[in-house]
């Protein structure tokens, strides 16, 4: 019961944020948006009060939360933004649907279900979940602190906390599984995925390449297991989503989203270079623009959540190199190991163990890529194949400045493909995008 009452206080005020941030978004999407947001931001404020010595306790976290609720409502009312709760007929807006529409809608929440029925029944079992991110919240529930206790478990202290505080909330709240989390953030990614497509596409289209993402198997597979690769996925795909918005449409509350969501994927995963491709593509439409303001929204809600862990492992470990010097040090190790034959090798490499197991998704992204450069008038389109291209470009670099600093580069494909899992559901979409338009005629309906 306290487990429930957490976590609809947690998705209430992901909610109230996300209102405060952008207003009007489509139901369906927003209550994604609200579970993502909600538990992110809590972890990562729980993260704060811990370091300075407040006990991670269920009582804490309720007055943390019920702290923040009060707050950003006062904020809404301060600065006039409405908190919409309407909730629509669900089951008159399926009534409507097309017989095949509703089939595949059938088929979406049979997926889901399944997904759920397994991490009810399945308790945490994968090694690096059960050894590393189950059993740090399992110490922070029984000391009620992490930052304090860090050094006596220096080797799974180096990763960000996101999942393993998710886990301390259902622990200190009298759960025993907290694995009904990945459900959620796959559930919460399937709906902001169809509410953001469905702002370009029909509604066949949007239901049609959501289907399509909620069964790729690489997907529903990390919805079963405590990993990180799927949190941080919806967090990284979800805030790539919202920049190519903010770009197209020239909108500061979707920068300022895509930033928050961009910089708690590093609050999942810290070792991975793409939050890079967000900078670098705002500060490309900042100088499209000839103004400052984009990046001066962009920046500061992406540091505000990335930089705290960095002071952390700073502080207690010594890592003290910022994140200007990790960008210096990359560049001077490509430069010192460049070779062709290198090049070549990384390339085969990426191609057999990544791009190939994208199967066939990676030739239709072939395809919408070329009829996307072939009419090139439709720019807003180009912006997300940039973003896509520059992940790519960040993939062979990442994977080739590795190759030169560690030997057995090549023996671990596994952790490779599943650090690239965003790829498919970027591509999915683009696909979506490009193909839905191009072969259906969108049409100007509402949509939830």
């Amino acid at each position: 019961m306290f487990v429930l009452l957490t976590f609809i206080l947690i998705i209430y005020f992901g909610l109230i944020f996300s209102s405060l941030i952008k207003e009007g978004l489509p139901f369906l999407e927003k209550l994604g948006l609200s579970y993502i947001l909600g538990l992110g931001l809590t972890t990562l404020m729980m993260f704060f009060y811990s370091w300075i010595g407040v006990k991670i306790t269920l009582g804490s976290i309720v007055i943390l939360l019920l702290t923040l609720i009060v707050l950003v409502r006062y904020i809404c009312h301060f600065l006039k933004r409405k908190i919409e709760i309407k909730i629509p007929n669900m089951l008159k807006e399926f009534k409507f649907l097309k017989r095949y529409e509703k089939i595949i809608c059938v088929g979406i929440c049979l997926i889901f279900f399944i997904s759920l029925l397994i991490n009810a029944y399945y308790p945490v079992y994968v090694w690096d979940a059960l050894a590393l991110y189950d059993f740090r919240a399992k110490i922070i529930a029984q000391t009620g602190y992490f930052v304090q206790v860090a050094k006596q478990f220096d080797y799974f202290a180096h990763y960000p906390l996101l999942t393993s505080l998710t886990h301390t909330i259902v622990y200190v709240a009298g759960g025993s599984n907290p694995k009904f989390t990945y459900f959620l953030f796959y559930l919460s990614f399937g709906l902001i995925f169809y509410g953001v497509l469905r702002r370009h596409t029909n509604i066949s289209v949007a239901i049609f390449f959501t289907f399509v993402l909620v069964s790729t198997p690489t997907l529903f597979e990390q919805s079963v297991i405590a990993y990180t690769n799927l949190p941080y996925t919806v967090f990284y795909v979800t805030g790539t989503l919202y920049l190519y918005l903010a770009v197209i449409n020239k909108s500061n509350n979707y920068l300022l989203l895509s930033s928050l969501l961009i910089g708690l994927s590093t609050w999942t995963r810290a070792t991975e270079p793409f939050w890079l491709t967000g900078i670098v593509v705002v500060l490309l439409y900042s100088i499209y623009k000839k103004s400052i303001f984009p990046i001066l929204t962009y920046l500061p809600g992406f540091l505000i959540i990335q930089q705290p862990w960095k002071v952390h492992l700073s502080r207690f470990f010594g890592d003290t190199m910022s994140t200007s010097g990790q960008i210096s040090s990359a560049s001077k190790i490509l430069l010192s190991g460049a070779s062709l034959n290198r090049v070549i090798e990384v390339v085969g490499y990426i191609y057999q163990n990544i791009i190939l197991t994208w199967g066939p998704m990676f030739f239709f992204f072939l395809i919408a890529a070329f009829i996307d450069i072939k009419n090139r008038h439709k720019k807003g389109h180009l912006v997300l194949l940039l973003i896509i291209i520059v992940n790519l470009l960040l993939l062979f670099v990442g994977t080739y400045a590795f190759s030169i600093t560690n030997v057995e580069w090549k023996k671990i494909p596994g952790s490779a493909r599943r650090m690239s899992i965003f790829f498919l559901p970027l591509m999915i979409y683009y696909i979506g995008l490009v193909l839905g338009n191009t072969i259906f005629k969108r049409e100007q309906t509402e949509f939830y």
